[in-house]
């Protein structure tokens, strides 16, 4: 068994050009450098299997992830990744692992936790998938090598938030629902509550029950809109939404994966 594992590393390696990464922040470096390596993904029996190679170089759509061509038969979802992104988070796996295709659309995300300290993760279609690091420490113990490294995270921003239009907040508020892509319900319902005049924005109430930790993470508290654009005020910073043809809203481009409101 340990002759095969090493005869598919040193496959791997052999067909992907180590290309020098560019210089990036230290922390940024140390981050990538403790989670990348070789994790075992599966799907959820256990009986497709595969090993990727998750390594510290540009790739498009983010770090280099490198597959044998075997991986893309037995797990389709594979078949266009080519790139791969994590983030520390609080709870349990303790890391956020995205595969990537080259224009940066995620294929799995794996930001729950799975068996036996593994990251479960979930395709636009809902079937469920698992990665543990190949050998060396757990998950968990990656992520805790780097507490005290890694800063806090940066507070989201984006372009200056003009003043509120009344005409434009009386027509927004009400229920919506945070849709993820691929038109998945969060079960996430947000109430954009009326504009008081005067006032520089109006309260934004997240109904109980939200499990999405990304829209937990966020925290909203607050809202906006003015010239077709909605703003989310949350406790990391804000977010913009752009009007969609639905009547609903889609976050605006550069601000991390997609993410919509649909009026309820």
């Amino acid at each position: 068994m340990r002759a095969v594992f090493s005869g598919l590393i040193l496959s791997l390696c052999c067909s992907i050009s180590f290309a020098q990464t560019p210089a990036v922040r230290r922390s940024a470096i140390t981050e990538l450098q403790v989670m990348a390596g070789a994790y075992d993904l599966s799907n959820e029996a256990g009986t497709r299997k595969c090993i990727i190679l998750l390594r510290v170089a540009d790739a498009p759509g983010g770090q280099a992830a490198g597959l044998l061509t075997q991986c893309r038969i037995s797990l389709p979802v594979l078949a266009r990744v080519t790139a791969w992104s994590v983030d520390l988070i609080h709870d349990a796996p303790r890391a956020r692992f995205t595969l990537r295709e080259a224009n940066g659309i995620p294929a799995i995300t794996f930001g729950e936790a799975g068996p036996q300290g593994a990251a479960q993760g979930r395709d636009a279609g809902g079937q469920i998938y698992h990665l543990r690091p190949a050998q060396g420490a757990t998950l968990a113990a990656r992520a805790d090598s780097l507490v005290g490294i890694r800063p806090a995270p940066a507070p989201i921003q984006i372009r200056p938030v003009p003043p509120p239009d009344p005409e434009e907040m009386r027509r927004t508020h009400g229920t919506f629902a945070f849709i993820r892509r691929g038109d998945t319900d969060t079960q996430c319902r947000i109430t954009l509550e009326p504009y008081t005049a005067g006032t520089i924005e109006g309260r934004a109430v997240l109904a109980e029950g939200c499990a999405d930790k990304g829209i937990l993470y966020f925290g909203p508290k607050g809202w906006s809109a003015s010239d077709a654009t909605l703003w989310l005020t949350g406790t990391r910073g804000k977010l913009s939404f752009d009007r969609d043809k639905r009547g609903g809203w889609e976050k605006s481009p550069g601000q991390g994966d997609w993410l919509g409101l649909s009026r309820q």
